[in-house]
């Protein structure tokens, strides 16, 4: 009896107590198979230096962050409905799911390895530095995470510098889909970073509920932003018809040249500061 209760003082010694939207996490030991059910979470453990065993990546590894130089792992499916199956083939000792995808899986992910349920989806870029803590501290990579974000904050510095020359100008981010076109609120990623190295971003004002809002011509044009950032696919979207409308014609970034299109992929799905460095270098590319 005395030797079980020893053994189970130096476990409780060496716990990882995580808070999450599920509760809390009681981590014995440092993990080290992880698997990341969001693009945010691939993010932050690429910029901690590591690489998950498994990662939703919806089928298709050229979504994730070239920059993040991760090695082999293994697709576990798509991040709205990833394979159970294939999560427990791998037998990882982490799951890092997503608040607003897989709460409800929770219970199943949860036999499966200890699960972290934390915001990723739609998240700004505040929200997403407190997940990448909680990462940081559920893999015992907090020196990691300074030496890392000592890097990231230069960066940001630097950047501040290059595009003070526009921090006046009103910017608008939007996506166009084949079927609508949505923009991106003061609530979202891009909006939050650009306000983090001193951007002005268009006021979305009754728009504000949601992260993303589907919007009209009209509407857009009421919102007449100087500057319009537009992600968009290969393929023919909304935004192609809008072009051909005298309304498009009238918008203060049209007359000035000053409409940009960029990748949806880098711009929409990932999330992190290596994506936020990765966003920033491509405005200075395009000379936003």
């Amino acid at each position: 009896m005395k030797v079980l209760l020893f053994f189970l003082s130096i476990q409780m010694l060496y716990a990882n107590i995580i808070p999450h939207k599920m509760g809390s996490l009681n981590l014995i030991g440092t993990p080290k198979k992880v698997v990341a059910l969001e693009f945010a979470f691939v993010d932050a453990l690429g910029s901690l230096g590591v690489t998950p065993i498994g990662i939703a990546d919806d089928g298709d590894k050229s979504r994730i962050l070239p920059s993040l130089k991760l090695n082999e792992y293994t697709s576990v499916g798509a991040r709205k409905a990833p394979s159970l199956e294939l999560i427990t083939k791998l037998r990882p000792d982490l799951i890092l799911a997503d608040s607003k995808r897989h709460s409800q899986a929770f219970g199943q992910l949860n036999k499966i390895a200890p699960t972290l349920v934390l915001d990723g989806l739609g998240e700004d870029y505040e929200s997403d530095l407190l997940t990448l803590g909680l990462i940081a501290k559920a893999l015992g990579k907090e020196k990691e995470l300074n030496k890392r974000m000592k890097i990231h904050q230069a960066f940001l510095k630097d950047e501040e510098k290059k595009f003070s020359k526009i921090k006046d100008k009103k910017i608008l981010f939007l996506v166009s889909w084949e079927e609508g076109v949505h923009i991106h609120t003061q609530l979202a990623f891009i909006p939050s970073l650009f306000k983090k190295i001193g951007l002005s971003y268009v006021d979305t004002g009754s728009l504000l509920n949601n992260a993303s809002e589907k919007v009209n011509l009209e509407q857009l044009l009421k919102l007449n932003p100087d500057i319009l950032i537009v992600a968009r696919r290969p393929n023919k979207i909304m935004i192609d018809e809008w072009i051909k409308s005298p309304l498009w014609k009238m918008l203060k970034a049209t007359k000035t040249g000053n409409v940009f299109f960029v990748d949806q992929t880098l711009w929409t799905r990932m999330r992190g500061i290596s994506s936020a460095e990765a966003i920033l270098s491509d405005m200075e590319k395009l000379k936003i």
